[in-house]
C-alpha cells in the first residue's frame, strides 16, 4: 500500500470510529495551545507558515523550517484558570520532521464543601499533556503527521490518565496560495477513569474532531482567508443551559436551526500578512459565540484577534477571545530559533 493510502486509510479509520462519539471528557483538548492557534479561531488546521506551535492543530504541518524552535506559550482564561505550554522542534532528515511539547491547564483553588455546606478545606484541578509529534513529506505538495498525547488530569482527589492520536493530511501549493487539510483529532481512550461505580473502573470517550479546511492567500494583496468545518462527525452541537433557552430553539423554523447548526460547525479567519515577519489576523467561531451568547445582549463572543511579529531569532505572538463583556482571554509566546545561537 502508498503512504497516501496508507494515511487515508487511517484517517477513514479515524472517522468511522469516532462517528458515534461525542466526547464527554478531556474538553480541555480543544483549548488553543498558543497565541497563533487561539487567534484562528482554536483550530488552525490550514496554516502552513513554519509556526511550530501550529503542529498542535495539525501534526502534518512541521517543515524544514520548524528545525531547532523552542516555543513558550502562556494564556490566561478567566480569572484563575491559567495555560502553560512548550514545545520543540527537531528535523530527522529532509523529509522527516519531529517536534515534542507539553501542555499544563491550571483552574486554581477551589473551597471544598460537603452536602451540608460544611467546609473541607481547598483543593486544585489540573491538565497536564506530554505529546509527541512527527510528519512525513511524502512529495513537495503532501505532509501526513501523526500526533500522540498521554494526558494526566486531577481535579480534587479525581485522577484520570489518557492517550489520544491525532492524524493530519495536508495539501500545500505555494504557486497558486493554496492549502487543504483534513484532520482528525483526539481519537482515544482511558487508561484510567475519574471514578468507579460499584466497584467497576467508569470509562468516558473523548471529544474526537473530525476536521476539513482550506486556506487561500491572494497572490496581489498580502491577505489570505481560511475556512474550517469541525466535528464532521457530530450535526447537533447545539448548547444550553436552561430550559428558556431550550423553549427558544422549540420555537424557531427547522430551516434556521440548521442553518445555525450548519455555521457551528464553521471557523473563519482572515489574515493580513505585510511581510514574512509580520501578520494580522481577525477570525469567528459561531459556535462560540452562540455558547456564550446572553440573551438581549451584544457579545463580542466568537470574535479572536491576533498579531504577531519576528526580529532576528526572536518571534513573539498575541491574541485577544473576548467571551462577554469585561472576560477576555489572552495568549503570548514567544519563539526562539536556537541555530542563532551556534545550537544545530
Amino acid at each position: 500500500m502508498k503512504p497516501r493510502q496508507k494515511i487515508l486509510s487511517l484517517l477513514l479509520l479515524c472517522a468511522l470510529s469516532s462517528a458515534a462519539q461525542t466526547g464527554n471528557t478531556y474538553a480541555f483538548l480543544d483549548l488553543p495551545a498558543a497565541s497563533r492557534n487561539a487567534a484562528l479561531g482554536g483550530q488552525a488546521i490550514t496554516i502552513y507558515d513554519n509556526n511550530l506551535t501550529l503542529a498542535f492543530d495539525n501534526p502534518a504541518h512541521l517543515t524544514l523550517a520548524t528545525h531547532n524552535d523552542l516555543v513558550f506559550s502562556y494564556a490566561n482564561w478567566f480569572k484563575d484558570v491559567n495555560i502553560a505550554s512548550a514545545v520543540y522542534g527537531r528535523n530527522l532528515d529532509d523529509k522527516n520532521y519531529f517536534a515534542t511539547g507539553f501542555r499544563y491547564v491550571d483552574y486554581g483553588k477551589f473551597q471544598g464543601a460537603t452536602e451540608t455546606d460544611q467546609p473541607t478545606g481547598t483543593f486544585t484541578a489540573k491538565d497536564m499533556i506530554a505529546e509527541a509529534i512527527y510528519t512525513r513529506w511524502l512529495s513537495p505538495h503532501w505532509s501526513c503527521g501523526v500526533a500522540t498525547k498521554v494526558i494526566y488530569s486531577v481535579y480534587e482527589k479525581y485522577q484520570s490518565v489518557g492517550m489520544a492520536f491525532d492524524i493530519g493530511f495536508s495539501y500545500h501549493n505555494i504557486e497558486k496560495g493554496v492549502t487543504a487539510a483534513l484532520v482528525c483529532r483526539d481519537a482515544g481512550f482511558q487508561f484510567k477513569g475519574y471514578y468507579s461505580i460499584d466497584g467497576r473502573q467508569r470509562y468516558e470517550s473523548l471529544p474526537v474532531n473530525l476536521m476539513l479546511g482550506v486556506s487561500y492567500r491572494l497572490s496581489k494583496i498580502p491577505v489570505r482567508f481560511s475556512f474550517t468545518y469541525h466535528n464532521l462527525q457530530h450535526w447537533d452541537l447545539g448548547y444550553s443551559t436552561s430550559s428558556a433557552v431550550t423553549d427558544n430553539l422549540k420555537q424557531e423554523s427547522s430551516a434556521r436551526q440548521g442553518v445555525d447548526m450548519f455555521f457551528r460547525h464553521t471557523i473563519w479567519s482572515v489574515e493580513v500578512i505585510p511581510t514574512n515577519y509580520l501578520y494580522f489576523v481577525v477570525a469567528y467561531n459561531h459556535r462560540r459565540h452562540q455558547d456564550m451568547a446572553i440573551a438581549s445582549k451584544r457579545s463580542a463572543a466568537g470574535f479572536s484577534f491576533g498579531a504577531g511579529f519576528s526580529v532576528k531569532q526572536f518571534s513573539v505572538g498575541f491574541s485577544i477571545l473576548p467571551y462577554q463583556a469585561g472576560n477576555l482571554g489572552f495568549n503570548i509566546d514567544l519563539s526562539i530559533d536556537l541555530a542563532s545561537f551556534g545550537i544545530k
